[in-house]
């Protein structure tokens, strides 16, 4: 998907979260985060650096007491007790109260207290919807927030296309189905050329604006099924789904034309940039991180094939999956 098509929500958090205002250490200690908040807190290994940490000793109590409670209410017992202290402890305690509430009803009424059943009729009703009311909004508020995680952990602050942590995944699931509907893939590693003279000679801001042009000038270019990832610094990898050699042929050439087009003005000079490419064409397979991680591989020696060959040129292959 091309995640700048009018996402201006999706680019501010990127902007919010760029690499200035979170340092490499905090990135992984939110990846820490997320990765407990998809696991039993329970059995989720802390990381050494982190054991004696008081805060995300906190977090881990607070996410193991919230499981143990909800697990509890999953299997009808309403009598869990817990000294732990949060907003999502305190919701699961009102509702706690809601449903022993709605069981002491029901057992009037199944008492044959008549006279009770028929005042509390209108009162099971009431607690029975708020109870629901509660629990809607509590479901709502952490699809929301966790929606919100792995957007942010799954692309790269900068350019706002997916980074690293997300190339795996969406990858492995777009070469499933193109595997599935018997479609050839393409893999483009591109570089781009002598970006470290840039950094040096105009500073890391005039760097970033040319990062930020070349991903605009892919998404130019690409289709919306396409994905793009940065792999690193000037690294970016684009996979391509149902295509044939000769579509990526013609890809290369608009994306170089499109490239030979960023024109950025510095005092009495003009930037202008270029870029060398591996392409591979690959019929998908059942295939596991260990197999994406040989096809990146064999695409990325293209790549420097085709920068020791002098740059601003692409070298195309075809690969096997094993």
């Amino acid at each position: 998907m091309n995640p700048q098509n009018g996402n201006n929500a999706q680019d501010n958090a990127a902007e919010n979260l760029s690499s200035k205002h979170l340092s490499r250490d905090a990135q992984e200690v939110l990846n820490i985060l997320l990765s407990l908040l998809r696991h039993d807190a329970e059995d989720f290994a802390v990381p050494e650096f982190l054991k004696d940490n008081w805060e995300f000793s906190q977090i881990h109590t607070i996410l193991m007491e919230t499981q143990r409670f909800c697990d509890s209410l999953r299997e009808g017992k309403l009598e869990h007790k817990t000294s732990a202290k949060s907003y999502s402890i305190g919701q699961l305690k009102a509702i706690q109260m809601e449903l022993r509430n709605l069981v002491w009803q029901m057992q009037e009424v199944a008492n044959g207290n008549s006279y009770i059943s028929s005042v509390i009729t209108g009162e099971i009703s009431e607690s029975f919807n708020s109870m629901i009311e509660r629990l809607n909004l509590t479901i709502q508020e952490i699809r929301q927030i966790s929606k919100n995680y792995e957007e942010i952990s799954s692309r790269d602050p900068l350019t706002g296309c997916y980074n690293r942590n997300a190339l795996k995944k969406e990858f492995l699931n777009t070469i499933a189905k193109a595997y599935k509907n018997k479609q050839c893939c393409g893999l483009f590693m591109l570089d781009l050329d002598h970006f470290k003279n840039i950094n040096d000679t105009y500073g890391h801001h005039t760097g970033d604006m040319v990062l930020k042009q070349f991903v605009r000038k892919i998404y130019d270019t690409i289709r919306d099924t396409d994905l793009c990832c940065r792999m690193g610094g000037e690294e970016f990898a684009i996979l391509f789904p149902n295509t044939s050699g000769d579509i990526l042929m013609k890809i290369d050439e608009r994306l170089r034309r499109n490239i030979a087009e960023i024109k950025i003005q510095r005092k009495d000079s003009v930037i202008t940039v270029t870029h060398s490419a591996g392409i591979a064409l690959f019929t998908p397979q059942q295939m596991d991180e260990a197999a994406l991680s040989k096809l990146i591989s064999f695409t990325d020696k293209l790549l420097y094939q085709a920068k020791e060959n002098g740059r601003n040129r692409s070298v195309f292959a075809e690969y096997s999956v094993k």
